[in-house]
């Protein structure tokens, strides 16, 4: 599983210091659908952010019921509870529901192998 980089740093660009979020981008992501411009022009925003508006939402998830690296990216998502967005078709609040009955079937598990 990836565990993807959520340190922030900054640029100077002129008399303006701007956040950075340097990752390193997985190999997959070079075929996601929302790394091509058209598809952030198509959702309206940068999927990151539209999870906060409900017509870019549902935009961006059909954007990534379309994308063949999906799965991919939910697994990148999962692994940090950090990142907030759209990932995997899956929005902050999902991925929340999914660590948590990931942890609850893993504890089940162990308890009745125990």
């Amino acid at each position: 599983m990836v565990t993807p980089r959520t340190t922030r740093t900054t640029t100077d660009s002129g008399s303006n210091t701007v956040p950075v979020l340097p990752i390193s981008r997985p190999a997959w992501f070079a075929d996601a659908l929302c790394a091509e411009p058209a598809v952030v022009a198509e959702v309206g925003m940068h999927l990151v952010d539209a999870e906060r508006n409900r017509e870019a939402k549902a935009r961006a998830m059909q954007v990534c019921g379309r994308c063949l690296v999906r799965t991919d990216c939910l697994e990148y998502a999962l692994a940090d509870d950090r990142l907030v967005g759209i990932f995997g078709g899956t929005d902050t609040a999902a991925r929340r529901a999914i660590r948590s009955n990931r942890s609850r079937l893993t504890e089940e598990n162990a308890s009745a192998t125990a």
